[in-house]
């Protein structure tokens, strides 16, 4: 009896093992949405894009379903009238969130046993990918300051 709590934790070790390879794997997708992001967001709204960002990262980080996340990028689609959540842009992440690492999550060794740990392997890999997704945001967003500052410091000497 001892050794089925052990196996269990074994188990979820194993699988948060796997949700990181995983995570990792899509290193070059995040920064393409990230380089994205940087530049509808912080050419069309300045700081307020920078809050949507933010915004949906705590909603990422603190929702209890896969369908919180994903309703919130459609209510910003459904409602931006600048066009930085549409066209492309939130479709495209709602469609990599949801088909892209739902299609991730079945192929996780070990697999999610029941859909509950599906689910939380699910939302695992959301927070993730949006986690990185925001710092390929800040890194890109920042990158047209930092080559303008230095050409700026070097005109000065």
């Amino acid at each position: 009896m001892s050794s089925t709590p052990v196996a269990a934790a074994q188990r979820r070790a194993a699988l948060q093992r796997a949700i990181a390879l995983t995570a990792d794997a899509f290193a070059s997708e995040t920064e393409q949405f990230g380089k994205q992001a940087s530049t509808l967001f912080t050419a069309a709204q300045g700081n307020r894009g920078r809050s949507q960002i933010q915004q949906l990262l705590t909603i990422a980080n603190n929702a209890q379903s896969v369908s919180e996340v994903l309703d919130f990028i459609k209510r910003q689609v459904g409602k931006d009238h600048e066009s930085t959540w549409r066209p492309h842009f939130g479709p495209s992440l709602i469609e990599a969130l949801d088909k892209g690492l739902r299609s991730r999550v079945r192929q996780l060794d070990p697999k999610p046993s029941g859909p509950f740990e599906e689910q939380q392997a699910h939302l695992a890999l959301i927070r993730r990918f949006i986690g990185q997704l925001y710092a390929n945001y800040e890194f890109y967003r920042a990158e047209p300051k930092k080559a303008g500052s230095d050409r700026n410091s070097g005109a000065r000497r």
